[in-house]
This record gives C-alpha cells, sequence and structure tokens, in this order.
C-alpha cells in the first residue's frame, strides 16, 4: 500500500538559501541544492504516527531531533524550519551527493514515500569533483572517504569503481567471519576430520599384534638383530616389530583450519592497530582544534563530528578486541593441540570439497588472501566522501608536487615516496596527516613542501622546537607551505592556501578598507608579512610569495596590487602548466 500526500495531509518543504526559497517534495521528485547552501526542511502530516528520514539527520546536533524505537533520528509531524545546514551557524556541510527522503508511518513497512535530495558541489562541476576524488584515491587508495556520519550513507557503493578502504573492508569482513566461525569451530571441534596413523613399536612375540612387510625387513636389520641377540634363531624372535594404529587430529585439514586462525588473528591485531592510530589522529585533530572551540562555530561542529567519530571507531576496536579473544579461544581448542599450521591456503582436498566446515574456512582464508573483499549485504557500516574542502586541499597538496615535477623537481623522500610508506597500515580512513612533509630536489636547490604544519608562534619557541621558521601573527597553520634552499642555506618560503571558495570570498579590492572585509583576506596578509626566520636579526618577512589557490572561473594568475599575495586557479581536469611555471620563476627568480 503506497502512501498519498493529500489523503495523509504530508507536506515536505525544503527552505533553500538566504531567501528560504521553498520546493516542495512530491513522490520520486528531486530537490537540487548546492552544498554549503543555506537548507531548512519543514514536515507536516494528519498521521501522528508519520517520521521523516533524511540521511544525514545524525550529523546534526538539534534537540528537535526524534529517535525512533530503533533508535533512528527522524523529525515528527509539526516541525517546522528545521536547519539541516546555516552558514550563520558555520555548520558541518552536507557532501555532495544523493541522499534519501522517506517518510515512514510508525509499524507499518509497506506504507512509505521517497524522494531525493540532491546536494551539488559549489565551485566545480559533478564531473570535475569526481575528477579529484579519483585522483586522491589514485594516489592513495581510500584517501578520499571518510567514516559516515549517517545511519543510512550516501548512494557510494553504486557508483562505478569505487572501493571502500582496505582496512575498513577487512574490518567488515572480519567482523562477518568472527561472527560466523563460533558455531562453525564449535561444530567441527564436536566431530572433527581424523586419519589413522600407523605406528610401529618393539614388542615381546609372545604379545598378539599385527605385523606387516616393515616389520619382517626389521627382523634382518641391524636393530631387529641386536634385539634378537638371545634368541636361537630369527625363526623364532624374542621381540618383534608391532603395528599399533591409532586415530589422530594431525591431518592437512585440521593443519589448514589452524593456519586459518594463525592469519585471522594477525589480521585483526592488524586492523585494531590501524584502528587505534586512527583514534590517536583523531584526537590529536581535537586538541589541535580546541583553542578555537568558543571563537568559531565550524570549529566547535567539527570537532562533535570529530568526537561522534570516536565513539564509533572505540566500537570497531572492542569488536576486534573481542575477535581476537575468540579466536585465540578456538586456537586453544584439544583438536588443534600439538599440530603445526599451514602457512597458506593452497591445499584443497576432497575432504574440504565434502565437509561444508573446512570448506567454508577455505573460503575464508581466500577471500583474505586475495583481498577480495565482498561486504556482506546486511551489515550497518557506510563510508562517505570527505569534505569538499578538505577535498581540495589534500588535493592540491598533491598538485603542487606535481607542479614541482613539471619544472625538474625531483621527490627523494617523505609522506608516498618513502620505501617503507604503507597508508593502509596506519588508519582506517586514510588522511594526509598535518606536518607531511616531501623534499624535492633540482641540482643544488632543496625544498620542503609541508602540508598543514603549526608554526610556533615566537623565536624562542622556533629554538625550543629545533625550527628554523616562526609566524608571529595570529594565522600560524598555512595549508602548504614550500621552504627554499639553496647551497644547503635558507632563501624563504612560499605560502600556499587552498581556498574552496569563490573568488571574491577570497580577495575583493572594493573592500579593502572595510572593517569586515571577508576574512581570508587578512590571513593571506597576515602569512606575507608574518613569516620571520632566526637567522635574521632584521625581522624582515621570509615569504617569498603568499599563494592562494581557488577553483573560480577567471584569469589563471592574479598577482594583487600593492601586496605580496597572488590567485591561482586550480580546477580538476585543467593544466598545471601556469602553477608550475610560476613556482619555478619563484623559486629560481
Amino acid at each position: 500500500m503506497a502512501m498519498h500526500l493529500k489523503d495523509d495531509g504530508i507536506s515536505i518543504l525544503f527552505l533553500i538559501g538566504r531567501q528560504e526559497i521553498p520546493r516542495s517534495v512530491s513522490e520520486n521528485s528531486v530537490i537540487e541544492v548546492f552544498e554549503r547552501e543555506n537548507l531548512g526542511v519543514s514536515f507536516a502530516s494528519n498521521r501522528e504516527d508519520a517520521y521523516l528520514y533524511i540521511d544525514g539527520l545524525d550529523g546534526c546536533d538539534s534537540l528537535k531531533l526524534h529517535l525512533d524505537e530503533e533508535g533512528i533520528p527522524c523529525l515528527m509531524p509539526g516541525t517546522k524550519r528545521f536547519p539541516l545546514y546555516s552558514d550563520a551557524n558555520e555548520d558541518y556541510p552536507l557532501i555532495p551527493g544523493d541522499y534519501l527522503i522517506i517518510v515512514k508511518c510508525k509499524g507499518d513497512v509497506f506504507n512509505s514515500l521517497e524522494a531525493t535530495l540532491r546536494v551539488r558541489p559549489n565551485n566545480i562541476t559533478e564531473d570535475e569533483l569526481n575528477v579529484m576524488r579519483n585522483e586522491l584515491n589514485e594516489m592513495v587508495q581510500g584517501l578520499a572517504y571518510d567514516q559516515s556520519r549517517m545511519n543510512y550513507g550516501l548512494r557510494l557503493y553504486g557508483e562505478s569503481g569505487l572501493l571502500p578502504p582496505l582496512v575498513l573492508a577487512e574490518f567488515v569482513i572480519l567482523n562477518h567471519i568472527v561472527k560466523e566461525l563460533g558455531a562453525t569451530l564449535e561444530d567441527l571441534t564436536r566431530r572433527p576430520d581424523q586419519s589413522l596413523e600407523r605406528q610401529y613399536r618393539e614388542v615381546k612375540a609372545n604379545v598378539k599384534s599385527k605385523q606387516d612387510a616393515k616389520s619382517y625387513r626389521w627382523l634382518l636389520s641391524v636393530p631387529g638383530q641386536r634385539a634378537n641377540s638371545a634368541a636361537k634363531s630369527m625363526v623364532q624372535p624374542e621381540v618383534i616389530l608391532g603395528i599399533i594404529d591409532h586415530l589422530t587430529f594431525d591431518t592437512p585439514e585440521n593443519r589448514m583450519v589452524l593456519g586459518f586462525l594463525h592469519y585471522v588473528s594477525s589480521q585483526l591485531e592488524f586492523v585494531l592497530k590501524a584502528i587505534r592510530g586512527t583514534i590517536t589522529e583523531e584526537q590529536r585533530a581535537i586538541e589541535s582544534r580546541t583553542p578555537y572551540v568558543f571563537l568559531q562555530k565550524s570549529t566547535s561542529n567539527e570537532v562533535r563530528a570529530l568526537k561522534a567519530k570516536i565513539v564509533h571507531l572505540e566500537s570497531m576496536e572492542r569488536k576486534m578486541q573481542k575477535g581476537i579473544f575468540s579466536v585465540r579461544k578456538c586456537m586453544d581448542y584439544p583438536v588443534f593441540k600439538g599440530l603445526k599450521p599451514v602457512g597458506s591456503s593452497n591445499h584443497y582436498s576432497l575432504k574440504i570439497e565434502r565437509d561444508w566446515r573446512y570448506k567454508k574456512v577455505f573460503a575464508w582464508w581466500k577471500q583474505l588472501r586475495a583481498q577480495d573483499f565482498q561486504i556482506p549485504l546486511y551489515h550497518n557500516f557506510k563510508v562517505q566522501w570527505k569534505r569538499t574542502d578538505v577535498l581540495y586541499e589534500y588535493w592540491c597538496y598533491i598538485k603542487t608536487i606535481l607542479a614541482l615535477e613539471q619544472v625538474g623537481y625531483t621527490p627523494v623522500s617523505g609522506w608516498i615516496y618513502d620505501e617503507s610508506y604503507q597508508p593502509n597500515m596506519e588508519f582506517v580512513f586514510p588522511v594526509l596527516q598535518d606536518d607531511t612533509l616531501v623534499e624535492m630536489v633540482k641540482g643544488s636547490t632543496r625544498l620542503s613542501v609541508l602540508f598543514n604544519e603549526k608554526m610556533p608562534r615566537a623565536k624562542r619557541g622556533a629554538l625550543n622546537t629545533n625550527r628554523i621558521l616562526y609566524m608571529e601573527g595570529t594565522n600560524y597553520k598555512p595549508d602548504i607551505r614550500i621552504d627554499v634552499f639553496a647551497n644547503e642555506g635558507y632563501t624563504g618560503s612560499i605560502i600556499v592556501d587552498a581556498k574552496y571558495r569563490k573568488r571574491l570570498n577570497i580577495w575583493n579590492n572594493d573592500r579593502v578598507e572595510e572593517e569586515n572585509r571577508p576574512k581570508n583576506m587578512n590571513t593571506l596578509q597576515n602569512y606575507a608579512n608574518s613569516l620571520k626566520y632566526i637567522g635574521d636579526p632584521a625581522g624582515v618577512s621570509k615569504a617569498i610569495r603568499v599563494i592562494a589557490l581557488h577553483p573560480s572561473q577567471g584569469p589563471e594568475v592574479e598577482d594583487i596590487e600593492d601586496t605580496n599575495v597572488s590567485l591561482i586557479q586550480l580546477r580538476p581536469k585543467e593544466r598545471l602548466i601556469h602553477y608550475s611555471e610560476y613556482l619555478k620563476r619563484l623559486i629560481e627568480g
């Protein structure tokens, strides 16, 4: 039975933009908005048991949310102007993608209405956003993904070529295996595979014992003759080599299962380590933002989102700990005592084919070994894309390195350019960590390309932390900093900030003298004037140039008059040559 909007008095109204332009929802309709566009929703219904579900509601911090019987956030009839995003509150932005809108009536699964909320990127096209995401994932698998803040999640897996981060996928399949493992192994240990093992033992001839050709050959051997040295003849020996048959659990199939348990245990430890590393990284991110929580609403929202992630990660941590305990318990079953585990999943026998328990274990092992993660359909794990502004920062750092490569600078160390770099073993959701450093060389010139390094605020702080640079102003954590060394001597730095903004929100010459001019103007000028070198007693700024990278349409390069600031356009699917040549001129003169 379908739900009828008119019959049930259902009204869903989205209020879009600062003018709150109304858009009503109908069955299977698509409501389109841009990211970071003010968005509210009102919901009314004649039926008091009707609930409105929208993907992403559990990312909202509001007392107006209602939790249904399953604990899923929803809106009740009578809700007016519920804020999904407000730039005044600096809310966590909705990620571009499709969000499901559902109205359900309590206890009636079939009585529902569905529509779609489509969030489009603000400063680039969908194709350009997909290119940026794919380029990040090609550079580091899963770099564009993040932990979902939603119960339902974006429609992510239906898209072509998308895979979850390796560690996260392995967490899901391991968690699934551990749940299934107990019943399978308990049944296996009650009725394990056994084989009849033949052993030989020297016994008195008057003891009734089976003999075979090996027993008779033994009588003629040196040990046999020595044992019967007192016998009158070998026809009537005093000692024989008797056969003793007994059942044993030492079979290739049981050794395979034990090998699988050892492998699963090691993989659980590996995922647990990654989860703990991710928790540590999120805690670091919270600590770096804590001083600004009461100054900026956006920072407060980010911290709240990070804390929610940690709660979920800690739940994942407990599941892996429980899994390790369960697997080790299985390894201690008597059936495996004294067995030597096999080191690979290559052994496949007729017994494995015929016995569902061994066949199941063998299939699990092959799946884990091949990293062919088929995620169970009923799991509650979801991922989403990282915020577009974060993706743009990551992408600009990578493009800066590639631009420098285009003009002859070779990466020699740091980040993915280290042979020991293993991103998927560090975090559940790969990130470009603060303080990431890539060293590049061209002749006698060396570049240190840093990402998001928090700089000392004074000379004393720089000396105490063995740094050569400090930033005196209010902004001291540029997205990218290129330190230039010629013949091992420091010559200056290029400051680069990735601004996923419209061009006029970065720099507006018409508002230079205004007190409420764009904050980005103050940030860029602060970088230009406040970068200091500990070896310079004059205290002159060592900023060679401050560059704001942005995706807006317009000139490729703009040098702002009477400043040390430039705006450079950088968009996916477009060339890098203008950026690489500009950097070359700044570095080489």
